[in-house]
């Protein structure tokens, strides 16, 4: 059965019997003579996943910014398959720091939360996930089902639903080799952008490119590295 065909529950987003194996990843992104490193580790345990993102910069660029950026998921099983518990999102730098982190309650539908200092509550809707586990959501949602598909994702202090495509295969060429991968886009009407994710079919559908395209300019972020945790999958 297809993830296009599902019925329409939290199962859908997150099967957890269509997770890649638990792996770490590097991405670099340049532009202009500047470089961004973004590295990425997922785990998995018999009560659910982690999924941890850090963002810095590199080489020229570390000497004029020393912005650090980490995200962190958490995500449990439940009867209704496997979702988001806790999301916690740091920004750091030498002159400022800020911080956001929710917690999501399943059994009285509540999302509470702080960004900045301020606490929040909302609505839980029967669908979320949060920024980082967007991408499992949509490995899975690229393997087949849907050309169009709508998630609600939590955002740091709010909630927004966002509009994706998924594209045709395509033969990408990274640090890994030629890859075959599949396209999932969003555009961003409100701030006239597109970001698309390509997620390799051979690599159990693990995102190995992402591109922004903002007024025109592009950025990609690229895969340099993949490991998987298991020894012997190397």
């Amino acid at each position: 059965m297809t993830l296009g065909i599902l019925p329409n529950t939290q199962a859908e987003l997150l099967d957890p019997a269509l997770l890649p194996p638990p792996y770490v990843a590097q991405y670099q992104a340049h532009r202009m003579g500047l470089s961004i490193q973004a590295d990425v580790r997922f785990e998995t345990t018999a009560q659910g996943a982690t999924y941890l993102t850090q963002l810095r910069p590199r080489g020229l660029l570390s000497l004029l910014r020393d912005d650090r950026i980490e995200e962190r998921s958490e995500l449990s099983l439940s009867a209704q398959g496997l979702r988001v518990e806790h999301f916690a999102h740091q920004r750091t730098s030498s002159d400022e720091s800020e911080s956001s982190s929710a917690q999501l309650d399943w059994d009285t539908a509540i999302i509470r939360g702080e960004h900045r200092g301020q606490a929040f509550e909302m609505t839980l809707p029967e669908q979320l996930v949060d920024r980082s586990a967007l991408q499992l959501a949509l490995s899975q949602r690229a393997r087949g089902g849907k050309a169009e598909f709508s998630l609600n994702v939590i955002d740091l202090n709010r909630i927004v639903e966002y509009h994706f495509s998924v594209g045709e295969v395509e033969s990408i060429r990274t640090p890994l080799g030629v890859l075959r991968a599949v396209p999932v886009t969003r555009y961003d009407s409100d701030r006239e952008r597109t970001i698309s994710t390509w997620f390799a079919i051979d690599k159990y559908y693990v995102p190995v490119r992402l591109e922004e395209i903002r007024n025109g300019q592009r950025i990609s972020l690229n895969i340099q590295e993949l490991r998987w945790l298991d020894p012997s999958m190397n």
